[in-house]
């Protein structure tokens, strides 16, 4: 490797909550037309300036960096006001972590939105990142809940169009990708079993409908999902 992020160098391992280290990495999405490495760890996410080392100044969310460098600090923190605070909450700012869930991010390119795996508040966050960046600013919209306040955790693997599939108490929402030619969030649903897809050529609205799912027959079915056994041509194994 020719860098590292989250450690001083490649020799240190250092758990800590600050600019720039990452107690924890979940998964990670690259904005290649403005070289920003999105990192979700924990209860928040971290946006890194990852153009080439010795680049021109530049300055994102009060930080100052020019590129690349080993240890780097973030320049913007989503999910949290600052880099040092650990918060749970259930808002348009914030983010409450499931414990062992892997949450996904995507990035949207070409309307330069950022979707984000909340899943200790059962949902999908997405981010405008067309203007103004700013730490600890809100998300636009939600998925999986009908608001950004809420927090309604569905009857355990009980299968909707709105919702991501709970086991008794979180959703795992992750696995997320864009297609930015049809405009189609794809999110893997792991309780259902399942593929969700969402169609945002007409815009995102909050707890919006996915249009298309896969893995099962409809958008509701089966009507229960922790029972499904077996690998078939259009199954996945839950």
């Amino acid at each position: 490797a020719s860098y590292v992020l989250g450690q001083e160098n490649f020799t240190a391992i250092e758990e800590a909550l600050d600019q720039d280290s990452l107690s924890s990495s979940d998964q990670i999405a690259l904005d290649t037309t403005n070289d920003r490495l999105f990192i979700r760890t924990d209860e928040r996410l971290l946006i890194f300036d990852v153009r080439n080392a010795g680049s021109a100044n530049s300055t994102l969310c009060g930080e100052s960096t020019t590129g690349l460098a080993n240890g780097m600090n973030a320049s913007c923190v989503l999910g949290q006001e600052n880099f040092t605070d650990e918060l749970l909450a259930t808002d348009a700012d914030g983010f409450r972590e499931a414990a062992n869930v892997n949450n996904g991010v995507v990035y949207d390119s070409v309307d330069e939105r950022l979707f984000v795996g909340d899943g200790g508040n059962n949902r999908v966050v997405v981010f405008d990142l067309s203007g103004t960046i700013s730490n600890g600013m809100d998300a636009s919209f939600v998925l999986g809940q009908a608001n950004l306040t809420a927090n309604v955790v569905p009857a355990a693997y009980t299968l909707s169009a709105n919702q991501f599939t709970s086991s008794v108490t979180n959703s795992l929402p992750r696995s997320l990708s864009y297609d930015t030619t049809n405009k189609r969030l794809i999110i893997g649903d792991a309780n259902g079993a399942r593929y969700l897809v969402f169609d945002l050529s007409s815009g995102i609205t909050n707890g919006m409908d996915a249009s298309f799912v896969l893995g099962h027959s409809s958008l509701t079915s089966p009507a229960n999902a922790a029972f499904i056994v077996g690998e078939n041509q259009s199954n996945f194994f839950s």
